[in-house]
């Protein structure tokens, strides 16, 4: 009986509902004939006749989203992303002084001091044939760095580089990718003499995780306080790095330290530096290497820039250059809770960066010598397909809340 009882009840209710909606209509359309045409006053007062009449159907309609609502959320869940746990030869890395067997265990960016001022993180996949090329001219550059800012007691440079690790995250190759990536390791330590503040140190993912979850493992064990990521086959410049970290050294932010061990003094003496600088080629729209390119290709990438805007980057020209550095805070506030491990994770990097407001991370853009090099493992076609269906899942996860900024 009580179930027969709740039945009638939820059928009474639903009628009701259905003939206060028909009311609304029935009414708001006399309402809306009553109008006199072209008398801005008349409108008005429609407008106010009509707005205790539409109560109604404002309660029915939220009566009606919830079971929507939960059944989206359910659905966004099975059909968005979701980080894959790391496996556990991900966790240590080899490097020159024991390059057979792994020399250590990693480091959480979240629970360790930066012992390093910087952290260039190259993912790799299938790089064999590019990446001894591509990292020969930021080695050199970093050595130099390195050598001239020792030499100076003072440290006068302030964008010279005392101490880097370099992080080469082998993304599940299947080629000799790790041997390579070894013996440049070798070959550095010899050219320093395996001086602890230049350390080039390979880790190998052991499955394919993207582009994305290869950059977010390597940050989430950085030791630098300064984090640079940036591709394989050394397409931007090294020495714009400069440009970089001039720019963020001049937008960072600095907010007070907050946690439940932080005593108000602590917080008062210790501050944290947020802010993200990424390299752009925007400039180069309309130079020979983009003009070159097939027209449908081209297409693509124009619809991949509106989707953008839509989506709410749209004061940001370039989002997906290879070629992007942060603080150690503003990786661990932002980067830790990425999801998408494909060719958008920049976009969600900077979306959620931008999202954030406490503290507001200020992002910069500064325009980069950069060159198409051959051997992209990107497929025009499927991999657009993907990045648009990535990008239409990833903006509603964040409005709906599924996705937090915690």
């Amino acid at each position: 009986m009580r179930v027969e009882y709740t039945q009638v009840c939820c059928l009474q209710a639903g009628v009701a509902l259905d003939r206060t909606r028909n009311s609304v209509y029935q009414q708001a359309s006399s309402s809306v004939d009553r109008i006199p045409p072209r008398t801005t006053s008349s409108i008005g007062a429609a407008i106010a006749q009509l707005l205790p009449l539409m109560w109604p159907f404002v309660l029915w309609s939220l009566l009606s989203l919830p079971p929507l609502y939960f059944f989206s959320i359910a659905v966004l869940k099975k059909l968005s992303n979701k980080p894959a746990p790391p496996r556990p030869e991900s966790l240590y890395y080899l490097s020159a002084d024991e390059p057979d067997k792994p020399g250590g265990k990693l480091g959480s960016i979240k629970s360790s001091q930066a012992t390093v001022e910087l952290s260039v993180v190259v993912p790799a996949y299938n790089e064999e044939g590019r990446l001894g090329k591509g990292l020969a001219e930021a080695l050199d550059w970093l050595e130099e760095s390195r050598a001239a800012a020792s030499q100076s007691a003072h440290h006068l440079d302030s964008h010279a580089v005392r101490s880097y690790e370099v992080l080469i995250i082998d993304d599940g190759s299947s080629d000799q990718t790790v041997r390579i990536a070894l013996q440049l390791s070798i070959q550095h330590a010899a050219r320093t003499h395996h001086h602890p503040d230049s350390q080039i140190r390979v880790i190998s993912l052991g499955k394919n995780r993207g582009k994305g979850g290869a950059v977010r493992h390597g940050i989430l064990h950085a030791r630098g306080e300064l984090i640079l990521f940036v591709d394989a086959d050394g397409a931007t410049k090294f020495s714009e790095l400069t440009k970089l970290m001039e720019t963020l050294k001049r937008v960072q932010i600095s907010s007070p330290m907050a946690g439940p061990t932080t005593s108000r003094k602590e917080q008062q003496q210790q501050h944290q530096l947020y802010g993200i600088v990424i390299g752009s080629r925007a400039h180069l729209v309309s130079s020979p290497t983009v003009v070159s390119r097939t027209k449908f290709r081209n297409f693509l990438m124009n619809g991949f820039h509106l989707y953008l805007f839509i989506l709410g980057l749209q004061d940001i020209r370039d989002t997906q250059c290879g070629f992007k550095i942060m603080t150690r805070a503003t990786a661990i506030r932002v980067v830790d809770g990425l999801h998408v491990e494909g060719w958008i994770f920049d976009v969600e990097l900077l979306l959620r960066a931008k999202l954030i407001q406490d503290p507001k991370i200020p992002i910069a853009e500064v325009p980069i010598q950069w060159e198409e090099i051959q051997g992209s493992k990107l497929s025009v076609v499927k991999d657009s397909i993907i990045m648009a269906i990535e990008l239409f899942l990833m903006r509603v996860n964040y409005i709906l809340g599924v996705w937090d900024l915690h």
